[in-house]
């Protein structure tokens, strides 16, 4: 799992909280500090066919979430 950030977002942080509360191993990316993170998000997000510009965004497995849709990230997670 790749959780994409900004130091600045609220969501991104409950998102993270609840990612370590289910025991999930994830890499966290910050888009504003690190371009490469940034573009990487802006590749997932085009071969996704999906428009970004928020954060958080979650990689589970290859299926990217925008924002932090609790539910949809669950049942991700469950069918892993």
């Amino acid at each position: 799992v790749v959780l994409y950030v900004t130091p600045w977002c609220g969501y991104c942080k409950k998102a993270a909280a609840h990612l370590r509360r289910r025991g999930v191993a994830f890499v966290e990316r910050d888009i504003d500090s690190d371009p490469a993170a940034a573009a990487e998000l802006a590749r997932k997000l085009a071969a996704a066919g999906l428009s970004g510009g928020g954060v958080p965004v979650l990689d589970v497995d290859g299926t990217v979430v925008i924002g932090f849709d609790r539910a949809r990230i669950d049942k991700l997670l469950d069918g892993r």
